[in-house]
């Protein structure tokens, strides 16, 4: 089901590092934003949209939209599905989206978050989620760019 996709949380969405960092390296040939509340926000939604080269494709959907999307899509070209949050990852996961790999790429800080990295700070909240994922079989990693090191979520829990 997820050969030639890639799953990324990234609490900043679809940005440079992400569309030219990833997108020209892997290379995707397609974006997919699974994200409730920009698929409601006309403006945020557009903002997204011009951040991606016209050369790639680019869809902004809500969760369920996004579920129904992969279900029905075939995935012949590299696809880049990027979630805002931890949250998100697990729902995409329980409507049958059962991916093997999760990149955690940037989760910023916030109120009674721990940092693990530069990029990554996570919540209990997030932590737990996280560990649903991995009872599951999904292999955690954290990077940011494709160049460099690329982190097991499980060795930095441990630290």
């Amino acid at each position: 089901m997820t050969a030639g996709l890639i799953f990324r949380v990234d609490d900043r969405l679809l940005h440079g590092s992400v569309v030219i960092g990833w997108g020209e390296t892997i290379p995707v040939a397609e974006f997919l934003l699974a994200d409730d509340e920009v698929s409601r926000d006309e403006l945020v939604r557009e903002l997204c949209l011009t951040c991606v080269p016209p050369e790639k494709k680019v869809q902004v959907l809500s969760i369920a939209d996004s579920v129904a999307y992969l279900q029905a899509t075939s995935h012949d070209e590299m696809m880049m599905v990027v979630i805002r949050g931890c949250a998100d990852a697990v729902a995409l996961y329980q409507s049958g989206i059962e991916f093997d790999q999760l990149n955690l790429g940037g989760i910023h800080f916030r109120e009674n978050s721990r940092q693990l990295l530069p990029y990554i700070f996570l919540t209990a909240e997030d932590e737990k989620q996280l560990l649903y994922l991995r009872e599951k079989g999904v292999e955690l990693y954290c990077q940011d760019l494709p160049g460099n090191k690329r982190y097991s979520l499980e060795e930095l829990l441990h630290e």
